[in-house]
């Protein structure tokens, strides 16, 4: 009579163990822990450069740039605006770097040759970010965090552009200099006038980033004893390998013009005005007002006691930052690992295991990022279909009429557009000639009279698009001088009768 009551007993106790066990499994599976924290953040890195290359598709610069290249290999560097209408605008190539490896990759693997690249060139800015934090902070931990989130932040610049290899370059200059402040490595010193050539050639008019990001490290300081001492024999190195680098600036096709060529056009109304990029910042910059969040928090909780020069750095790219809306990433890119330093006294584990949830991130943030390219190249491709049609009606080297965003893929296609993406080409600063983008703003903005402006010049076609032309669409199309020769929603060619 006791054996199945012992029986029972023994299989209820088994029943306790295999449940308990299974608890516990489950308890360890989800349970945070310092590796899985740092996967986590590595993993949600990851999904960022995946994002940036998946949705990356070619720009209106891009176009430009394309048939930059293309005339560079079939005539030389020129010295006059061969893309345009204007006959003698003075002209140079400027970011020919960029223009050289934008043509070749695309000539030899397409636009996902080009997407596999930006990857991998996201992937290097996430890794030097990483040592970067690493090294600055000591804290591995929240240095993975750190890195993370910089990438991720930094997800707005990624892109077919020349900006993003500066940001890479820009970062690796910091790491540079951190050496040798940590560590007195001057041999490291003698990367950076490869560095400024390089950012030269790949984004010439953003080379005095390069110097903005030397300075904090050339004015640091220490204080003792209520006295300030700036290491001037310390500095030496870094202020030879500043002059160096200013002077590396200058081999380029162009010389000294290039290396000048920012303050022509710098601070030009009419461009801030129509560029959105540089518009002013506002809080509607989610990367802006989240990094700036962020950081106060670090300076809220963390270990204020750091050298002088990061405050300096992230004082002066937080007001950098509020200039223009693409100084941006001046601040989350390059202020950004001052926060690891702040944090380093900290240590971070995730309570939960979040690794699980990499999967649904990724597809969340791939098919976000998706449908927002797939807008943008919906507005970008309505431009380009015009062109292409058009392009089987008329003769290359045709003069016609096209806005900002289109005219640069009518360069691509052969046409020789009114205006294009080249914004500076346009300012009589720099082409000597006329400020053609002054009239443009005045055109679309209806203080100058769309005759007056068609009688000044001689179109073979006038290519306007609804959307961003309104008036100037509905002007033409019931002027009973021109008569509509293409319409492909919303943009329309026009010809004089």
């Amino acid at each position: 009579m006791d054996m199945p009551i012992a029986r029972g007993c023994v299989f209820s106790e088994r029943n306790v163990i295999r449940r308990t066990g299974g608890e516990e499994m489950i308890q360890n599976i989800s349970r945070g822990s310092d590796r899985r924290t740092a996967l986590f953040f590595a993993g949600l890195a990851g999904i960022g450069i995946l994002t940036a290359a998946g949705r990356a598709y070619l720009l209106g610069d891009d176009y430009f740039m394309l048939a930059h290249w293309r005339w560079v290999l079939e005539n030389g560097f020129p010295h006059a605006d061969p893309l345009s209408m204007h006959e003698g605008f003075r002209f140079s190539v400027e970011k020919w770097l960029s223009c050289a490896a934008l043509y070749h990759l695309y000539e030899s693997a397409g636009i996902w040759g080009l997407r596999l690249s930006l990857g991998l060139v996201v992937a290097a800015i996430f890794a030097l970010q990483y040592r970067l934090c690493a090294l600055t902070s000591g804290n591995r931990q929240i240095s993975m965090a750190a890195a993370a989130v910089i990438t991720l932040l930094g997800l707005r610049f990624f892109l077919l552009r020349p900006q993003t290899v500066t940001i890479l370059i820009l970062t690796a200059e910091l790491y540079c200099l951190e050496q040798y402040m940590k560590m007195g490595r001057v041999r490291g010193l003698l990367r950076l006038p490869l560095l400024a050539w390089l950012e030269m050639g790949v984004h010439s008019t953003l080379w005095p980033g390069f110097f903005l990001v030397l300075l904090p490290y050339l004015a640091d300081f220490s204080a003792e004893n209520g006295k300030l001492f700036f290491h001037i024999r310390r500095k030496l190195p870094l202020a030879g390998a500043g002059l160096l680098s200013f002077g590396a600036l200058f081999l380029n096709p162009y010389g000294a013009w290039s290396v000048f060529y920012i303050f022509r056009s710098y601070g030009d109304a009419d461009m801030t005005r129509l560029i959105s990029e540089l518009n002013p910042t506002t809080f509607h910059d989610y990367d802006w007002l989240l990094g700036t969040l962020l950081v106060t928090l670090a300076l809220c909780i963390g270990n204020r006691k750091m050298p002088p020069r990061y405050y300096m750095i992230l004082a002066g790219f937080f007001l950098f930052a509020l200039t223009a809306q693409r100084n941006i990433m001046f601040f989350t890119q390059f202020g950004g690992f001052t926060a690891a330093v702040l944090l380093r006294d900290r240590r971070l584990r995730l309570r939960w295991n979040l690794l699980p949830a990499l999967p649904v991130i990724l597809a969340g943030a791939l098919l976000s990022g998706c449908s927002a390219s797939e807008k943008d190249v919906r507005q970008l491709r309505e431009n380009e279909q015009i062109i292409d049609v058009l392009a089987e009606e008329a003769e290359s080297g045709a003069v016609i009429y096209a806005d900002f965003n289109t005219g640069s893929y009518a360069e691509y296609r052969g046409f020789r557009p009114y205006i294009d993406g080249r914004a500076e080409v346009f300012l009589k600063s720099v082409n000597g000639r006329a400020d053609i983008f002054h009239e443009y703003a005045q055109l679309s903005s209806g203080e100058l009279y769309y005759r007056d402006f068609l009688d000044r010049y001689d179109f073979d076609y006038l290519v306007v698009n609804e959307n961003l032309e309104p008036a100037l669409y509905h002007a033409l199309e019931h002027d009973g001088d021109f008569r509509l020769l293409i319409r492909r929603e919303p943009c329309a060619v026009f010809v004089l009768y």
